[in-house]
């Protein structure tokens, strides 16, 4: 399953259903209460804030950009 999420200046604008099933929501709105980063396993964590900073400072390139990460069972925390 592939969790699709889009943000404008932050913001959540877009999520797909699988995303939300995910993060345990129901609606996009609702993606401003939740931390994603949260739900993916901690060796990914790292390249993710990596991105996100790149992503902030403008230093990453030309939107879109994909980040792929594993997530978190329910077992696991």
């Amino acid at each position: 399953p592939v969790g699709i999420y889009l943000s404008t200046n932050e913001k959540p604008v877009y999520a797909n259903k699988q995303l939300l099933r995910m993060a345990g929501i129901n609606t996009v709105e609702e993606l401003s209460t939740v931390n994603l980063i949260d739900m993916v396993i901690p060796e990914d964590r790292i390249k993710i804030s990596l991105l996100t900073e790149k992503i902030k400072n403008n230093q990453a390139g030309l939107p879109p950009y994909k980040l792929t990460f594993r997530k978190l069972s329910e077992n696991n925390g």
